[in-house]
């Protein structure tokens, strides 16, 4: 049990030194000359409307924002239009309807990549806005010297359901596996906050040996540019980005299943974050269930103090959890998890073979075919 503790605390406090970051609170954006925002749309007329202003409020530095419309069939053409009147530099552009066999986000962020008139690109969804108007600003903060790639914090925006909860959860601790990774070997990040070098990208030939696969658009492109030069995190309260998703369950699922079949493709060597990740999640269950055995022992053998011991420790170590746990919420301007977080753990290392399960019943699903 002690084995278990220790390994269960040494490797989660490493995923959460993962969110210490050197980005200033309002960030420094004056050696950046500009940023080009990209955001793939398709048939989010009504998200655009309420979250392209927030964007295109931005200070502090020059930007544009370049809109792709993947053949919407709903409002989205109009409200580009009409935006495009009020903000001049929103620009759009569209997907062919023609391409096929390729994943249509991969090709849009090609084509607002092409579109680019600066050399650093962020990117983020229709259903996203940032919490400030210092958003870009403190996110070029980190846009210096060999810098590649910057990946920013996002997540869902917490209604109180229970769906919510769980996503807001499973991101967060999606995010601390990729800011660490950064430290290392790069190998992901969020689409939903995340900037990158235009002539990384290019150098990276970008989508070209996973253009036909549906999965990938964020954290594919992350490994794919990480030889390049430094990944970069920014996690200042300025920064953050929300995501209003209609149905954040679904949002949810269709995401984490996206995620199971692109860890695939992760590269195995140096691949320090994850091995820390399994481990912290490990650490969970192994203490569980020496607690478990601890005190089933201490009861037919009568050995009180052992199983007492056994309790307080565990209950200490659950306190100490949340309390670190509650910290890196607070720095993210999240609601924090109390008793929730000990199901939440339990929980995570169970089911996360059954996703894995599911991303290979669905391979085929994750080729576009037409």
């Amino acid at each position: 049990m002690l084995l278990a503790v220790l390994t269960f605390l040494f490797m989660r406090l490493k995923l959460y030194s993962a969110f210490v970051s050197d980005t200033p609170e309002e960030g420094d954006g004056t050696k950046v000359k500009g940023i080009t925002v990209v955001i793939c749309s398709h048939d989010d007329g009504e998200e655009l409307e309420k979250h392209l202003p927030p964007i295109l409020s931005q200070r502090g530095i020059p930007f544009e924002v370049v809109v792709i419309d993947d053949c919407s069939r709903d409002s989205t053409p109009d409200v580009l239009k009409r935006l495009s009147a009020a903000y001049p530099n929103l620009r759009h552009t569209f997907v062919p309807r023609t391409a096929r066999y390729v994943s249509h986000t991969k090709l849009a962020i090609s084509l607002g990549v092409k579109a680019a008139r600066y050399d650093w690109i962020v990117l983020t969804r229709p259903t996203c806005a940032p919490l400030t108007d210092l958003w870009l600003r403190t996110m070029a903060a980190q846009m210096t010297g060999d810098a590649v790639a910057v990946l920013g914090y996002a997540n869902y925006a917490d209604n109180g359901s229970l769906a919510a909860r769980r996503a807001v959860f499973e991101r967060l601790s999606m995010s601390a596996l990729w800011f660490l990774s950064a430290r290392h070997t790069a190998i992901g990040g969020d689409g939903g906050n995340m900037a990158f070098r235009r002539d990384a990208f290019l150098s990276a030939d970008g989508y070209a040996s996973s253009l036909d696969r549906l999965y990938g658009a964020d954290d594919l492109l992350v490994s794919a540019l990480a030889p390049y030069g430094s990944v970069r995190v920014c996690v200042a309260p300025p920064a953050i980005v929300r995501e209003y998703a209609p149905d954040v369950r679904r949002a949810w699922h269709k995401r984490r299943l996206m995620r199971a079949a692109s860890f695939a493709r992760f590269p195995r060597s140096g691949n320090t974050a994850r091995v820390f990740a399994s481990l912290a999640d490990a650490g969970v269950l192994a203490a569980a269930l020496s607690l478990i055995l601890a005190v089933v022992t201490a009861v037919f053998a009568r050995t009180w103090m052992v199983g007492a011991a056994a309790a307080l420790l565990a209950v200490a170590l659950s306190v100490a959890d949340i309390r670190a746990h509650s910290l890196i919420c607070r720095r993210t301007a999240e609601r924090p998890f109390y008793l929730s977080l000990i199901f939440y753990r339990l929980k995570r290392p169970l089911v996360a073979p059954l996703w894995r399960l599911m991303a290979y019943a669905h391979r085929r699903d994750f080729i576009r075919k037409i």
